[in-house]
């Protein structure tokens, strides 16, 4: 998404940071023999004020001799809206302020406090001839302090970036085949999936679900298949794409025994799985699976590539 202006030599590994209501999530990965590997994580109270959330996070820096380290700062989902569009038949270079225009009746607050940008699908998406984009709207109130904060740690910023780009990002790290992934992130009350083919996001979509999130919870099996069928049917008919071969689930308490067999039949050929993000960056048992899944927007974001969109 939004790539900082400057480029310098920066220390190893990449942070992901995300502001929410009460919290600071934090992440530090490394390579190592071209894996990502976990070097911090951790959820953090604070009161939701910026002078609060500066001195934290300018503690935990210093602390943890971050400083320098290039950041990917991530939106909580609350802190923006996503729109699919078509894109205007305007030149590339003019794109971004077209859009401006198109979302002015989509959101309920000025446009002038509006920061937007504009992520295009990849080519082969909606009918022929049709250009199709995401485009991305915050509120500047919230960006600006955001952005402050992390440049006032000695944090390199490297990007601001959405739910959905660090879910892509997880899903790239668990090597997905030719026909893509569809990950399910489930939490108390709520879904989302995202639909990644090769290193793009084709679909996002979020939707209300009847999970209480605890250990012995079970999934609402039935709303859950009728969500997915909803996201492939679209995918299939309006982006004109294969529907995906691989669904992998994440989230509170989302574990493989609560893949039910009713579940895998409605998908019939399509392989079930539960997205572990120790096995893909932490495999050493230092930090529990449960932080992790608490994390995973931020771990995400930490592993985002340079050449990544």
């Amino acid at each position: 998404m939004l790539k900082s202006l400057w480029s310098r030599s920066q220390p190893a590994g990449l942070a992901g940071l995300q502001f929410r209501s009460g919290q600071l999530n934090l992440a530090h990965c490394v390579r190592a023999d071209d894996q990502p590997r976990l070097r911090i994580c951790e959820s953090l109270e604070v009161d939701d004020t910026w002078d609060a959330r500066a001195q934290l996070l300018g503690e935990r820096v210093k602390s943890l001799n971050l400083a320098g380290v290039g950041c990917n700062l991530v939106l909580e989902p609350e802190h923006y809206q996503l729109f699919m569009m078509e894109a205007p038949k305007v030149p590339d270079e003019e794109l971004r302020e077209a859009i401006k225009w198109k979302v002015k009746d989509l959101i309920n607050f000025p446009l002038e406090e509006a920061v937007i940008d504009v992520m295009p699908l990849p080519e082969d998406c909606g009918r022929e001839g049709q250009k199709l984009v995401y485009a991305v709207v915050a509120k500047r109130e919230f960006i600006k302090p955001a952005i402050a904060a992390v440049l006032d740690a000695k944090l390199t910023l490297n990007s601001i970036d959405i739910d959905e780009m660090s879910a892509r990002n997880l899903a790239l790290a668990a090597a997905p085949g030719p026909r893509g992934v569809a990950l399910v992130h489930i939490n108390e009350g709520q879904g989302a999936m995202t639909l990644v083919k090769e290193d793009c996001l084709y679909l996002s979509r979020s939707f209300a679900l009847k999970y209480q999130g605890g250990l012995l919870d079970d999934l609402p099996v039935e709303a859950l298949i009728l969500e997915l069928q909803r996201s492939f049917d679209y995918y299939e008919r309006q982006l004109g794409q294969v529907p995906p071969a691989q669904i992998c689930l994440f989230g509170e308490h989302v574990t493989a025994d609560k893949i039910t067999e009713e579940l895998r039949k409605a998908f019939w050929g399509v392989e079930f799985s539960v997205l572990s993000i120790a096995e893909l960056v932490a495999p050493d048992d230092q930090y529990d699976e449960a932080i992790l899944q608490h994390c995973a927007a931020v771990i995400g974001a930490s592993l985002r590539q340079e050449d990544a969109a």
